[in-house]
């Protein structure tokens, strides 16, 4: 195995708003990807050839979901313990008004929910007896994610990206020109 260092040069933009910061590092030429916040930090790398505009560009435009699927992949989403007891009440109420379940299954159903009441998500599927019960629970997304986008990414990064070149090339000159100016203490 052979291991190879080399210095590479990547675009930062920092922010801070109150009493929470981000960072974020990009490299034009090799899609790399960093943040670092107080709600978290993450990686991904967007192949340059897969792109059909700039890196900068690019992000500025990617939703929440997205980036949040790329950034955070399985992690991104989370049990919400609260919409499954909603969700769950409301197919045994229209379960038993359409006459699926008897009466006493339907008190049976309703009172393991105790266990989600609880936040005992482990308890409730080995007690409940309702049929592909991991398809009732509901999910929402991480809310260190949701706070990282709306307090820090819309607000700070996002317009510091609108302003990156669409044009790859562009976008590689633009680079260099930041880095030189940054060289030159401008």
């Amino acid at each position: 195995m052979s291991t190879r260092t080399e210095r590479v040069e990547l675009v930062q933009i920092t922010a801070a708003v109150a009493s929470e910061w981000v960072q974020l590092r990009f490299q034009e030429s090799t899609g790399f990807v960093s943040i670092a916040s107080d709600y978290g930090h993450w990686t991904y790398h967007w192949i340059p050839a897969h792109r059909h505009d700039s890196l900068g560009h690019f992000l500025a435009r990617i939703d929440i979901s997205y980036a949040g699927g790329k950034f955070l992949g399985a992690g991104l989403d989370e049990p919400d313990l609260e919409a499954t007891v909603a969700h769950v009440k409301t197919w045994i109420l229209e379960s038993r008004k359409e006459e699926w379940l008897a009466k006493d299954e339907a008190r049976g159903h309703w009172e393991s929910l105790e266990y989600l009441e609880v936040g005992d998500l482990d308890g409730w599927l080995r007690e409940t007896e309702i049929p592909d019960a991991w398809d009732s629970i509901c999910t929402r997304m991480v809310p260190g994610w949701t706070n990282f986008w709306e307090h820090l990414w819309l607000p700070e990064i996002r317009p510091a990206l609108a302003e990156w070149p669409e044009d790859k090339g562009q976008a590689r000159d633009y680079e260099r020109a930041l880095r030189e100016g940054d060289a030159n203490g401008t």
